[in-house]
């Protein structure tokens, strides 16, 4: 294979990476919203690499054999373009490459005409100046010719179809200034042009030289020529040491004129023809003609096209399927922004729960401890207030029930508001203002005491005493007067003592009510635990109620956080399988991209050794 074969194969397989990057970009685009905004860089790379194609123009004076060279190049069985003795080539002719053979002829008043290949010669080749060979089938058609601009010719070739394009030219000493024209407007744009020489006349001729410093050198860059001394079977023996004198000579002059170095191959045009016509190898080997070809082919590919399709190879790699991978990766291993919002969402609500136990759980312990405290202060309240209660003998027990009132009723106020403030303090510590506060009130009513409950009934019992004197004294007295006597005296005295003794052994009982001060003390000490523990019992209550609405906003917040949590997490369940799905479709693409790099990489060494 040729490396002009080798580069176009290259460019082609290139063509289907890109095609293959383009589809992988419109997918993404398409079907996964993924825009990647290369669509247009794709598109302008498609098209450098289709127009990365070489442009030879093929130069020099009249029966240099530009033509047959060009048929030899070609290498197709049928001559494409007019080799015949006489000058023939009128009309420039710009040979590419199609499937089916035709012309189209560029007229110089800008229409365009679609010809058949065998018609050709008449829009392009020579017409006769006299009748005598009016007639010859090769001969151009005088008013075709003149409308002429020139050929456009297609043609199904292999050597065209690698993307080298041919331009066959008049003589460069041709007089009329409209072909001159058209012929220099194509070697400006060639990219290689090659220079035929004829060895027969001693190589370079000053005119030709003159031609290529004024017309060639100063619109091209020095690289683009490639000087072709022709015809070198045709030289007589004696003729033939002379070549390598004329090669050089004619390097010397154009490295002397044109101070560039301009590569020269000895080559016979027609032999080479003629050897691919005929297989003929030999005939092929003494032309020289792969020389030349070979030349040809590592200038274009060296100097023109590899430059240009390397560049266009990192710009595929670099700005397609590298960015391509590096998108494709990180949309198959990171979740989409929706499923990472839905994720944080989950996360979000889970802490929202836990913070919400948490604090209840420390409201718990607050609620326990102000309990207890409550408890604690009511007590030591009460059992303040009721020692401080006086009882006097004359308490009337209206007196005694004021006196308890007066203790009890500011308990009941200063606590009701104690707890109230306790609950309100605690929810807002919880940030759980909707709660409904227990209507607490604490109504601990007045003991129903009676103090002729405890009066208590005492007799108080009295002797009578100096009676028995007295008696005695009496009955001394008595017994004087009946009796006259002492002894009388003595008797009656004794008498009335006797009588006296018995009237002071006698008893006074007195009854008498009293108010059992200590009794009235300890019931009002078993009243205070009484009421303690019904103020405890009534805490306990209001604290449990609390509690229970506490409980109650907890497990309506719990539920509710639940169940937006099982909707989300249904949500995620559904985003990650579509998500899921969405990887191993993305896994492909990536798979494809990674191959594209792959291919591309080859074919920048593959680009390297040619």
């Amino acid at each position: 294979m040729s490396s002009i074969a080798e580069f176009s194969t290259i460019k082609h397989n290139l063509l289907n990476n890109i095609l293959e990057a383009k589809t992988l970009e419109s997918d993404l685009r398409k079907n996964f919203q993924i825009d990647l905004t290369i669509k247009e860089r794709i598109e302008r790379i498609q098209n450098n690499i289709q127009s990365t194609n070489f442009t030879v123009a093929v130069v020099g004076v009249i029966k240099r054999g530009k033509s047959t060279l060009l048929n030899a190049i070609l290498g197709d069985k049928i001559e494409i373009l007019s080799t015949n003795v006489t000058p023939e080539t009128a009309k420039l002719s710009y040979l590419v490459y199609d499937d089916d053979p035709y012309a189209i002829i560029h007229k110089t008043n800008g229409e365009k005409e679609r010809i058949k290949i065998e018609d050709l010669g008449k829009y392009t080749n020579s017409f006769p100046k006299t009748r005598l060979n009016i007639r010859h089938k090769h001969k151009g058609v005088k008013e075709l010719v003149m409308s002429t601009k020139y050929a456009e010719i297609h043609y199904p070739n292999e050597y065209l179809k690698n993307g080298v394009r041919f331009v066959d030219t008049p003589g460069v000493d041709d007089p009329d200034p409209d072909r001159s024209r058209v012929t220099e407007e194509f070697i400006s744009s060639a990219d290689a042009v090659i220079f035929l020489i004829d060895v027969l006349e001693g190589g370079l001729k000053e005119s030709e030289l003159i031609f290529m410093k004024n017309r060639i050198i100063n619109r091209k860059s020095s690289k683009g020529v490639i000087c072709v001394c022709n015809k070198i079977l045709a030289l007589r023996k004696f003729q033939q040491n002379e070549l390598n004198d004329v090669l050089i000579n004619t390097k010397d002059v154009l490295k002397k004129e044109l101070n560039i170095e301009v590569p020269i191959f000895p080559v016979d045009a027609k032999a080479a023809y003629q050897g691919k016509l005929e297989n003929n190898e030999s005939l092929l080997e003494k032309s020289r003609f792969h020389e030349f070809l070979d030349g040809l082919e590592t200038f274009l590919i060296n100097e023109k096209g590899k430059i240009a399709l390397k560049r266009l190879l990192i710009d595929l790699k670099a700005n397609i399927i590298e960015p391509i991978i590096e998108t494709l990766s990180f949309s198959v291993i990171n979740r989409p922004n929706e499923l990472t919002e839905i994720t944080n969402q989950l996360v979000a609500y889970k802490k929202s729960i836990n913070a919400q136990k948490e604090k209840v759980d420390k409201l718990q312990t607050k609620i326990n401890n102000e309990k207890s405290n409550l408890k604690s202060s009511i007590e030591s309240e009460i059992r303040t207030k009721f020692k401080n209660i006086i009882i006097n003998n004359n308490d009337a027990t209206v007196q005694l029930r004021n006196n308890l009132a007066k203790v009890i009723e500011p308990i009941n106020t200063k606590f009701t508001n104690q707890i109230k403030h306790i609950f309100s303090d605690l929810l807002k510590d919880l940030d759980a203002y909707e709660v409904r506060l227990p209507n607490a009130k604490l109504m601990v009513e007045t003991p129903n005491i009676s103090i002729d409950d405890f009066y208590v009934t005492k007799q108080i019992i009295s002797q009578t005493s100096g009676a028995s004197l007295a008696s005695a004294g009496i009955g001394a007295a008595a017994a004087g007067l009946l009796f006259a006597t002492g002894i009388g005296v003595i008797i009656g005295a004794y008498i009335g003592y006797k009588i006296g003794q018995e009237i002071d052994n006698q008893q006074v009982v007195k009854t008498t009510k009293e108010l059992d001060i200590k009794s009235v003390q300890n019931k009002l000490s078993e009243m205070t635990g009484e009421i303690i523990t019904s103020y405890i019992n009534s805490v306990d209550i209001y604290f449990q109620q609390f509690q229970s609405e506490i409980n109650t906003w907890f497990n309506n917040k719990e539920e509710e956080l639940n169940s937006k949590m099982q909707m989300v997490e249904n949500i995620k369940s559904q985003k990650e399988s579509e998500f899921e799905n969405i990887s191993k479709e993305l896994s492909i693409y990536l798979d494809k991209a990674k191959s594209l790099l792959e291919l591309t990489n080859n074919y920048l060494l593959k680009l390297e050794e040619l």
